[in-house]
């Protein structure tokens, strides 16, 4: 898809809002990758390797930072290799899965399932 700017931009700009039908399609297919990216999300919490909490948001943010990057760099508007655009990608979905203050490494219990910050903090910020 990526050596034709053309297809991104069908893909992810000129698809919007086309018609009913085409919206639903669209809307159904960024809940089927929202699950994946859950789904994995999940795996990776519960071997140790993620933040134990709601990645909802998270994974929905995800995937727009997907479409706006590809429809940026396909327009021309970020100099950038592809490599560099998943490069980048990557980054932003390792600050998701570790954020600031997680014990890396470890499946701490005490790390909060709701909020991602530790459940004594979370209990007492009200």
């Amino acid at each position: 898809m990526t050596s034709d700017p053309r297809r991104i931009r069908i893909a992810f700009v000129e698809v919007v809002g086309v018609s009913t039908e085409l919206e639903r399609n669209r809307l159904a297919r960024r809940a089927r990758w929202a699950a994946v990216i859950l789904a994995e999300l999940t795996t990776a919490c519960q071997r140790g390797e993620a933040a134990r909490r709601d990645y909802r948001v998270a994974a929905t943010a995800f995937i727009g930072a997907v479409n706006g990057s590809l429809h940026d760099w396909s327009a021309g508007n970020v100099e950038a290799t592809l490599d560099q655009i998943v490069e980048e990608l990557v980054l932003i979905l390792r600050g998701i899965v570790h954020p600031s203050g997680w014990p890396r490494g470890s499946a701490d219990p005490a790390w909060g399932q709701d909020t991602g910050r530790p459940e004594a903090e979370a209990s007492t910020s009200g």
